[in-house]
C-alpha cells in the first residue's frame, strides 16, 4: 500500500508538472493492481467503464494465463483482441466500437478541471484496429471519436432498460469519419473544440448508430460484414488550451513557432527555430488542409486557396490560431 501510495503521489505530480493535458494518466501506465482478465478498465484508474458494457486494460504486468487460453488475457503485446505493441508507457485500453444491434463499449474519465467557456481546445487520442480473436476484431469502421459532457454516466440504460452496451447519444467533439483498418500502427484522431464552460468529462467510444457507420471486413477484405465487429486499442489521450493568442504576443518554447500576417489572406510567414517539424494546418473541424516541415527558419505558406475562416496551426507541442480574411 506504501508503494502504491507513493506511486500515485509521483503520478499526480507529473500532471501537476505538465498541467497542459487536462486527462489523468492518459497513456494508462498507472493501474491499481494489474488487469488479470477482462472488462478490468477501472484498473487503470481513474478511468472507468461509464455503461453496462465490458471495455477491457491491457498492461505488460500481466503474465498469467487462465486455463483454456494460450496466453495472457489482459497483456500486452498479445492478449484476447490480438497483438499489438504500446504506442507509449506498459499499458492501452480496449473497447468494441461497432456490434450488431448497436452494442457498443466506451470508456470514461473525470478532467483534472472543467473546461473554460469560450476556450478553444486541442483534443487527440491514439487508437489500432485489433488483428484478430473471433468475430469481435474482424472489423474496422469509422466514427470512433471522443465527447464533453458535464456529467458522469454509471451503468447507463438505455430508454427500455436493456442492461448491455446500448449506445450513449452523446455528440463527438472530435471523430474519425475514416474507415481506420491499421492493424499495425496507431492512428491519431484530433480536432479542436471550443467549450461551453460545463464539460468536466470525456468518453470515448462510437456514439452513431449502426445505420449511420461504415464497417468493413478487416480479416477478410471484401466478405460478410453482417455479423460482425469492430475492436480498437486506446492511447495517449490528450486535451488542452490551444493557443488563441495574438502574434505579438507569441513567444518561442519547445517546438514553438511565429506566425504573421494574422489575419492573413495571401502568405503566411511560420518562424521557428527548430528544424525538420512537422507543421499541420487544419479548419475548425479537425480537418488537415495543408502539411509541411520546416526545413529553414523561415518558411512562407501560400493560404490563397483556403476559404475565409479559422484554422489552427499545429506541431508537435504546440497549437496556434490563424484567421483568413478576404
Amino acid at each position: 500500500m506504501k508503494a502504491l501510495n507513493l506511486y500515485f503521489l509521483l503520478f499526480l505530480s507529473g500532471y501537476l508538472l505538465e498541467a497542459q493535458n487536462l486527462v489523468p494518466n492518459d497513456d494508462f501506465e498507472f493501474y491499481t493492481t494489474c488487469p488479470m482478465y477482462f472488462f478490468q478498465i477501472d484498473k487503470a484508474f481513474p478511468w472507468y467503464n461509464p455503461t453496462s458494457s465490458s471495455p477491457d486494460y491491457f498492461n505488460t504486468c500481466n503474465d498469467s494465463v487462465f486455463s483454456g487460453d494460450t496466453y495472457p488475457t489482459g497483456c500486452v503485446p498479445q492478449n484476447m483482441a490480438g497483438y499489438q505493441s504500446v504506442f507509449s508507457g506498459v499499458g492501452y485500453a480496449g473497447l468494441a466500437v461497432y456490434w450488431p444491434n448497436d452494442v457498443r463499449e466506451y470508456i470514461q474519465i473525470q478532467l483534472t478541471q472543467k473546461l473554460t467557456a469560450g476556450k478553444n481546445y486541442y483534443v487527440e487520442f491514439f487508437c489500432n484496429t485489433a488483428d484478430a480473436r473471433g468475430q469481435c476484431c474482424m472489423g474496422g469502421c469509422n466514427n470512433l471519436g471522443l465527447a464533453f459532457s458535464d456529467t458522469a454516466f454509471t451503468k447507463y440504460f438505455d430508454s427500455v432498460g436493456n442492461p448491455y452496451g446500448k449506445r450513449l447519444t452523446l455528440v463527438p467533439a472530435i471523430y474519425s469519419d475514416s474507415i481506420i483498418t491499421d492493424t499495425v500502427g496507431w492512428t491519431k484522431i484530433s480536432g479542436t473544440y471550443v467549450a461551453l464552460g460545463t464539460e468536466e468529462f470525456i468518453t470515448i467510444g462510437n456514439f452513431f448508430s449502426n445505420a449511420q457507420t461504415r464497417i468493413v471486413n478487416v480479416t477478410n477484405p471484401g466478405g460478410d460484414t453482417t455479423t460482425i465487429g469492430a475492436y480498437y486499442y486506446i492511447e495517449d489521450v490528450f486535451v488542452g488550451l490551444a493557443d488563441t493568442t495574438g502574434v505579438d504576443e507569441q513567444n518561442f518554447s519547445v517546438e514553438d513557432f511565429k506566425i504573421y500576417p494574422n489575419p492573413s489572406n495571401s502568405v503566411l510567414v511560420i518562424e521557428s527555430e527548430f528544424l525538420n517539424t512537422s507543421i499541420i494546418i487544419s479548419d475548425v473541424l479537425g480537418k488537415q488542409v495543408k502539411q509541411f516541415y520546416m526545413a529553414q527558419k523561415r518558411t512562407e505558406i501560400s493560404v490563397a486557396d483556403l476559404p475565409q475562416g479559422i484554422y489552427f496551426i499545429r506541431s508537435k507541442n504546440c497549437v496556434k490560431k490563424l484567421i483568413v480574411e478576404r
